[in-house]
């Protein structure tokens, strides 16, 4: 049963990531040709900083998960809980969008980056996603973010194809928030869970308190990928930054991989190292290598594709950038291992080394561009091989290795 659980949880994992690649590569070629490098790079900065609102959430989905397992009676309970936090979530994003337009030297940009916020108002009607896992239906959760991914980047592919305005572009957030929500709410009521809520006093702080060290290590997990493109304007030109972009996001499908196929088995892994180690181990080894073989295979197939139809999709003005995408393989490989291994220690319930690891990164990314006093598109992509790569070696040392390989 677990054999299959894994190979079905991995194939839709696969089919996301499939999905979500061919969707986000005709919607960036779209965007990319027609806006330029500059407007891109802009567009692709309000992103990251959406990314990083996006991982402030109070109540970590991951130990909400641990919770239900634990605990599966209290679904009503979480589903009041998530509404709560993350209508305050959304309402301190606003809040700093507002001052930042009021007192910032950017005002257009704060805009852009309001525009690009809109799904967070859908993110209260997520929790289906985290109650689906818990009850094993990881198939249902990769559908619904198949839902969000062809949502967001059709809506802003056919926004970018009718106007010439960035803002009108990022709104396409707003879509991706409906549809993704009705569909959770169609997936809902076919495997019968709770829509409403139930409230419970002091249950909300208990599950905040509770999830706080895995909220913490999500948000330094997405901030070690994230504070690399919020540091970077200041080190390039606009154009330069455009294509590093470019790059980042033909390459990030393939990432991303590692976090889709773990999350994807999650539950049944978290499950498996409560009842037995070595069986855990195992099934976390088997995980890993489908990872590994998926996203080495993808990230091949990006190099070779001839990069005469690259520039013909994307436009000249990126020759400069797509010259760079044989870096393309070992970026992957140095991402998935690191995204792998964090995945590994939460799994394990080291979160201690998780923190470290990923403060490792921030702090190797921040010490090494502020140094410099200007990054070459090389440079950058460099650093993102050689910081995710090096943070692993120095945060699995042997000791650890053997004491966990002693249940084989």
């Amino acid at each position: 049963m677990s054999k299959k659980a894994i190979l079905s949880n991995s194939m839709w994992g696969n089919l996301n990531v499939l999905f979500r690649y061919g969707l986000s590569f005709f919607a960036t070629a779209i965007i990319a040709k027609k806006f330029g490098p500059e407007d891109f790079g802009v567009y692709q900065l309000a992103l990251a900083y959406v990314a990083l609102f996006d991982a402030l959430s109070f109540i970590n989905p991951s130990h909400v998960k641990n919770h239900l397992v634990a605990n599966p009676d209290d679904e009503a309970k979480v589903v009041h809980s998530w509404k709560v936090v993350n209508w305050l979530l959304v309402i301190a994003v606003m809040i700093f969008i507002t001052v930042m337009w009021l007192w910032g030297s950017d005002r257009a940009f704060y805009v852009l980056l309001l525009y690009s916020s809109l799904r967070l108002f859908f993110r209260v009607y997520d929790f289906p996603q985290v109650l689906m896992d818990a009850r094993l239906r990881s198939d249902l959760n990769q559908k619904s973010q198949m839902v969000s991914t062809s949502t967001f980047n059709i809506s802003r592919s056919i926004l970018a194809i009718l106007g010439g305005n960035l803002n009108l572009v990022a709104a396409a957030s707003f879509f991706q928030g409906l549809g993704t929500m009705l569909y959770q709410v169609w997936a809902s009521k076919k495997i019968n869970l709770a829509l409403k809520g139930k409230v419970q006093k002091g249950f909300t702080w208990f599950l905040v308190k509770q999830g706080l060290p895995l909220t913490f290590m999500t948000f330094l997990t997405v901030a070690q990928l994230r504070i690399f493109g919020v540091l970077l304007p200041n080190r390039m030109t606009l154009d330069e930054y455009g294509s590093l972009q470019l790059i980042l996001k033909l390459i990030e499908p393939v990432t991303s991989i590692g976090t889709i196929i773990i999350s994807a088995n999650y539950t049944l892994l978290a499950k498996t190292f409560t009842e037995n180690k070595r069986n855990f181990l195992f099934r976390f080894m088997k995980v890993s290598l489908l990872t590994m073989a998926s996203s080495f295979l993808m990230s091949i197939a990006l190099v070779v594709f001839p990069q005469d139809l690259l520039l013909k999709a994307f436009g000249s003005a990126y020759k400069t950038g797509i010259e760079h995408l044989w870096l393309g393989p070992a970026i992957v490989a140095a991402n998935v291992l690191f995204s792998l291994s964090v995945q590994f220690d939460m799994l394990t319930l080291s979160y201690s080394r998780t923190v470290w690891k990923c403060c490792m990164s921030i702090a190797g990314y921040v010490g090494v561009i502020m140094l410099l006093e200007r990054v070459s598109i090389l440079e950058a992509l460099s650093l993102n091989v050689a910081i995710p790569m090096f943070t692993v070696l120095i945060c699995f040392p042997y000791r650890r290795l053997k004491k966990f390989f002693k249940y084989t």
